[in-house]
């Protein structure tokens, strides 16, 4: 599971804002033995980002937070998005080709009409994922430890 810390900007609604401050990319093991080190890499991911999330946990303004990406559904989502669309492109232009042997038209207007079954479909997964509620990032506040003896928080 992927965790990001971030802080609550603002409510809205039923809803959080969640600011998250700029990263290293990747795994962070840029520097170390093993590591890719790409310049690339380190080049993305900068910068403040906000996410809409879900209050359900009670969180308020200024209130640290940790998102959590549960494994794998990073991958589902990227397979979703961009595999789905080209196998179905792919597979309309041959459909068009073996309807007209002969016909680029064909070809060109089984893979539009691929594309626009891909399409379809990713909205209709996002609609699906929308209504169940199921979102690919979570919340939860963060941990904190109370000294009451000694009037300290630790974070």
């Amino acid at each position: 599971m992927t965790e990001m810390p971030g802080v609550v900007t603002a409510i809205v609604g039923e809803q959080a804002i969640v600011e998250i401050g700029p990263r290293t990319a990747g795994c962070g093991r840029c520097h170390e033995p093993g590591g890719c080190g790409s310049p690339l890499l380190g080049k993305s991911g900068q910068g403040v980002r906000h996410y809409r999330l879900p209050n359900r946990v009670g969180a308020g303004i200024g209130d640290d937070v940790v998102l959590t990406l549960a494994d794998g559904s990073l991958l589902k989502v990227s397979l979703l998005a961009y595999l789905l669309p080209i196998v179905l492109v792919l597979g309309g232009a041959a459909a068009g080709l073996l309807l007209l042997p002969q016909s680029d038209a064909a070809s060109m207007v089984g893979a539009g009409i691929g594309l626009a079954v891909g399409l379809a479909t990713l909205r209709l997964a996002q609609s699906r994922m929308l209504t169940r509620r199921e979102p690919l990032l979570d919340m939860r506040i963060k941990e904190c430890v109370f000294h009451s003896h000694e009037d300290i928080r630790l974070c």
